[in-house]
């Protein structure tokens, strides 16, 4: 597939995370706002994440891809630069790996301090769906909630500016 069908598909990709994160985060303030805190910290994980891979997708793209081989896959891959190993962009707790990628140029150092501040998801984990609730306060989930808007808010500056640093 040429290398411009590749980048379309990645566009497309891109945007419906983009969408996708918006949405979670909405959900997951409506869920705040009845204090059902363990399904909204499950979806702030989601919106940040959500995030994070539309970024990736944009301006990363030479380590992250949609495509392999010349074939779609359904979920994004990147290439790791400390291992040289390509891997799946997974939840929140494993994107965050992948984030130092956007960090370039000047403006590269406050982008990596904001995206330090996401580090609140470095413990989330999918497996919460499943227990009962008692392991998810209101304060961790206030800071998950500031960490997701901070990271829609990076996709948004981004979006308007062509650039992350």
């Amino acid at each position: 597939m040429p290398d411009e069908d590749v980048r379309a598909q990645d566009a497309v990709m891109e945007q419906q995370y983009a969408l996708a994160g918006a949405r979670h985060y909405h959900d997951a303030v409506y869920l705040c706002d009845d204090q059902r805190w363990p399904t909204a910290d499950h979806l702030f994980g989601f919106a940040a994440e959500c995030a994070l891979k539309s970024l990736l997708l944009r301006f990363a793209v030479h380590d992250v891809s949609t495509y392999r081989n010349g074939n779609a896959m359904n979920r994004a891959r990147w290439v790791n630069p400390r291992t040289g190993k390509e891997d799946w962009l997974g939840h929140i707790n494993q994107v965050l790996g992948a984030a130092p990628l956007l960090a370039y140029g000047r403006g590269g150092p406050a982008f990596v301090e904001a995206v330090d501040r996401l580090n609140v998801f470095a413990s989330w984990d999918l497996a919460d769906r499943y227990r009962d609730g008692r392991q998810v306060s209101d304060s961790v989930v206030a800071g998950r909630q500031e960490a997701a808007r901070l990271a829609l808010s990076l996709y948004e500056l981004c979006e308007l500016t062509g650039r992350t640093s």
